[in-house]
């Protein structure tokens, strides 16, 4: 299975690539890294990425796009590399995570070995939420974002286990959920696991409020109204 590594690096330590003195030491430790993914055979591709500050980011609001120079956010850690790899399991997958050498400092992110899991359904004709919940269950342990937790409930709530799902989204601090969209979408889908009409139609009108999309908003008053 092909698992994504995100690697999420500190401003700090993505200024040591151009320090002449920290920068060898850098270099050394990724050679090590990568040339031990090479020699087990699990490296598919990777590549570092050009400083945040040269990003560009685009959005659709209301039909207009709208460009601005630089990453999506101000944050404490920063996109600077990906690497694919090819293992058998998550076990692996986050043995080499461990191994790489910003995780001591920063994160290192298997949001996207969750969507290959999903992309198996083409072939299997399902979806194996038990291991969607485990790969969740190791990404909210390297990099416990909000997408992450809100994904971790939802998988167990796919996987048969409903109220687990909704008691892992009600432990979600409320200043984290505040205008998070997804969340309350999901909270949504969850109470009508649960039964619980009245609050699951709350929750979807909720989210409906938060999003510019016509479409997904629309999509979300009908799971308010039950049509979906």
């Amino acid at each position: 299975m092909n698992y994504l590594l995100l690697i999420a690096e500190t401003q700090a330590y993505l200024d040591q690539r151009n320090d002449p003195v920290k920068a060898p030491a850098l270099g050394e430790a990724w050679k090590a890294y990568s040339d031990a993914l090479r020699k087990a055979g699990v490296f598919v591709r990777g590549a570092g990425l050009q400083p945040p500050q040269t990003a560009t980011t685009i959005r659709v609001r209301n039909g207009e796009r709208q460009v601005q120079d630089g990453p999506y956010a101000e944050t404490k850690e920063l996109l600077g590399s990906f690497i694919i790899i090819d293992v058998p399991n998550l076990d692996a997958a986050l043995e080499w995570a461990a191994r790489c050498p910003v995780a001591a400092w920063g994160a290192v992110e298997l949001e996207a070995a969750i969507q290959s899991v999903h992309a198996s359904r083409a072939v299997s004709g399902c979806i194996n939420w038990p291991e969607i919940v485990l790969l969740y269950e190791g990404l909210v342990q390297v990099a416990p974002g909000i997408g992450s937790l809100v994904g971790r409930a939802v998988a167990l709530a796919q996987a048969g286990k409903p109220a687990a799902g909704f008691t892992a989204l009600e432990e979600i601090p409320a200043s984290r959920i505040v205008n998070y969209q997804p969340y309350w979408a999901a909270r949504g889908h969850l109470l009508q696991l649960l039964k619980q009409k009245d609050e699951a139609q709350k929750a979807f009108n909720r989210a409906a409020s938060l999003t510019d999309d016509p479409a997904l908003r629309e999509y979300l008053f009908q799971r308010s109204a039950g049509n979906i």
